[in-house]
């Protein structure tokens, strides 16, 4: 095979400010999509792009915003949906929450504006989601969460390819000396 972008790789962002903590996941087309923490605009926002197979580099010049607005959107987490799209989840410091939000191939949004609300609550300091496909264009994300009444909470939620969620958290709280419970 050959390298896409020669010695120093294919420019995915070269907007001012920085980025960091990037993430990827195939786009299931030979392809890639990638999803960062994006300094531009001062405070953290989650932009992503698109490459496609012979390394032409789709969607916005310097990627597509997933998640802005007041505070920080940071620790970005990816996963393919299975259909040339992705969904990618976050954590909001300012609100306090956990979110995801699917996009489609052509990098267009698929749940609405500021995505779907996984969780909303304490966080941790380092409280940024994973994902894992679902094999049907959803995902299962995973979080943890800082709940008063516990040293920290582990949670698991599934979101369906139309965004919407199952009915209740998955959680494994934390107690003494690590011990873990299913609840």
């Amino acid at each position: 095979g050959s390298v896409l972008g020669g010695s120093t790789g294919l420019l995915i962002c070269g907007s001012a400010g920085i980025q960091k903590n990037p993430v990827a996941a195939s786009d299931d087309s030979s392809g890639a999509i990638f999803a960062w923490a994006d300094l531009r605009n001062g405070a953290a926002d989650v932009y992503a792009r698109r490459i496609n197979p012979v390394g032409d580099t789709l969607w916005a010049t310097h990627g597509n915003a997933i998640a802005s607005g007041a505070g920080a959107q940071i620790s970005p987490a990816i996963v393919s949906d299975g259909n040339r799209g992705a969904v990618i989840a976050w954590a909001d410091t300012a609100s306090l929450l956990v979110a995801a939000q699917r996009v489609n191939g052509f990098g267009s949004a698929q749940w609405g504006a500021g995505g779907v609300t996984l969780y909303s609550g304490l966080l941790p300091e380092k409280a940024g989601p994973a994902l894992v496909s679902d094999r049907v264009s959803g995902a299962i994300a995973v979080w943890a969460a800082a709940e008063p009444e516990s040293l920290a909470d582990i949670r698991a939620q599934r979101l369906y390819s139309t965004g919407t969620l199952t009915p209740r958290f998955i959680t494994a709280t934390a107690g003494l000396h690590g011990s873990v419970s299913p609840s």
